[in-house]
């Protein structure tokens, strides 16, 4: 990994969701998680990298998804891709359920390759489809995503390299030391230029 990442996702197509409301629902969801202040504090919280700042009340934002204030507890929204997503997505999941009519969730979180696949490509409408699908990386170029309701990046992750504040010698890692250091090249401090 690079040591930023985005946390792409994308949706079924237009028209392609079980049913309007579900279509409905999962743009509402999206909505939320990718543009409120709510949903990006949420995010955040969850250990995202977002500018909450940047963000536009629920409130206002809601008014342009009717399905919330209905009972949807009928409804399952279910996700796929990205296991790295998981603890922002079912955070954002989680505090969205009481604002949109209760609604139910089934993640299938098994890596960034079934996002698309179960969204858009060759497993959309096998056992395992998916409403939303999630990558910890961009989506590639055989991965098109145009067709999507909406798809986007909705924060990043981070890996964060910390040296203990004791070790006086190391004042500057290069990103070649960081990957030597990991790949077990580099197994001693003295051995960092």
């Amino acid at each position: 990994y690079k040591l930023a990442r985005p946390f792409s996702y994308t949706t079924r197509a237009k028209g392609d969701f079980e049913s309007t409301e579900k279509e409905e629902l999962a743009a509402a969801f999206i909505d939320y998680m990718v543009n409120s202040v709510e949903g990006r504090e949420v995010v955040l919280g969850s250990g995202g990298i977002v500018d909450v700042d940047a963000g536009t009340p629920w409130e206002e934002l809601k008014k342009n998804h009717p399905i919330v204030d209905k009972d949807n507890s009928a409804l399952t929204l279910s996700t796929a891709g990205s296991t790295s997503v998981e603890k922002t997505l079912k955070a954002a999941l989680e505090s969205f359920i009481p604002l949109a009519g209760n609604f139910k969730i089934n993640m299938n979180q098994t890596g960034s390759g079934d996002g698309f696949k179960r969204v858009l490509g060759t497993e959309k409408d096998g056992a395992n489809k998916a409403d939303i699908g999630f990558a910890s990386r961009d989506f590639k170029a055989e991965e098109d995503v145009a067709g999507a309701l909406t798809s986007g990046i909705y924060c990043k992750d981070a890996v964060v390299v910390v040296v203990n504040g004791e070790n006086k010698g190391v004042t500057n890692l290069s990103q070649a030391d960081v990957a030597s250091i990991f790949e077990g090249l580099t197994k001693n401090w003295e051995n960092i230029k």
